[in-house]
């Protein structure tokens, strides 16, 4: 289930601006070159698909990669994207999660006052 909890949504306005409107998912692939590979074709779909760099990537059975302009960028999206994956885990004892509608995150992710939060929070994106 890990591909379609990570390619459901997003669970709050703050993962929206913190980690962007979708994560990117690699498939599994053996680690060295192919992985790399699966890496950098799995990012130009989302690239393709979202018009931005995917700043969340979770690599099937390998992890985690977070993008970041800076320390404090990639520190932060590290820290919503932990705290949303414990989010994501609890909902499973209550019926399982209930995403933001694709249209609302879309709107969130493009506020100008979002925009704003991001820059005084320590980052642009």
């Amino acid at each position: 289930r890990g591909e379609e909890l990570a390619r459901g949504g997003r669970l709050t306005p703050e993962e929206v601006v913190f980690c962007g409107p979708a994560t990117c998912w690699v498939p599994y692939t053996d680690p060295g070159i192919g992985l790399a590979r699966a890496v950098r074709e799995s990012m130009e779909a989302f690239l393709q698909v979202h018009s931005s760099c995917p700043r969340v990537i979770f690599m099937q059975n390998h992890g985690l990669l977070v993008t970041g302009k800076n320390p404090e960028e990639i520190l932060s999206t590290t820290q919503m994207t932990v705290k949303a994956v414990r989010t994501l885990r609890a909902t499973m004892d209550f019926g399982g999660p209930r995403y933001l509608p694709p249209q609302e995150t879309a709107r969130i992710d493009t506020r100008p006052d979002e925009a704003f939060r991001k820059k005084v929070s320590g980052w642009e994106a």
